[in-house]
């Protein structure tokens, strides 16, 4: 809710006055914008739900750790994607030592929570 109200805030006070600067798309009309927030909107808001409910429903260990993952998945997709169009994405050796430690948790995690049961 609160990234909503942000969101409605910046786009009242600094999108919609420099509403001609900032449109380059010749074609693009206010109801394409409009429509584009809000799939934004909701989308933002779908991602959020289900956030939680996968928090309420594995915990936020198994949440937190299922989150590292995604990174070492994003730093790879990153490589892949953009390294030749820019550096910054490329995959290094600090990237790589914190994927791994990552990657360990998360098998430690995994083949440890049998052993709580």
């Amino acid at each position: 809710m609160y990234s909503t109200v942000i969101s409605l805030i910046w786009i009242s006070v600094y999108t919609l006055p420099r509403y001609d600067q900032l449109l380059h798309i010749k074609n693009a009309s206010k109801e394409t914008v409009w429509a584009m927030y809000l799939m934004i909107t909701i989308a933002n808001g779908t991602h959020s739900w289900n956030y939680y409910e996968l928090i309420d429903r594995t915990g936020s260990v198994a949440t937190g750790i299922l989150q590292g993952l995604r990174a070492v998945i994003v730093y790879g997709l990153s490589h892949a994607w953009y390294c030749s169009s820019d550096s910054a994405q490329c995959f290094t050796v600090y990237k790589g030592c914190g994927s791994l430690i990552v990657i360990t948790c998360v098998l430690l995690f995994t083949t440890g929570g049998g052993l709580s049961k």
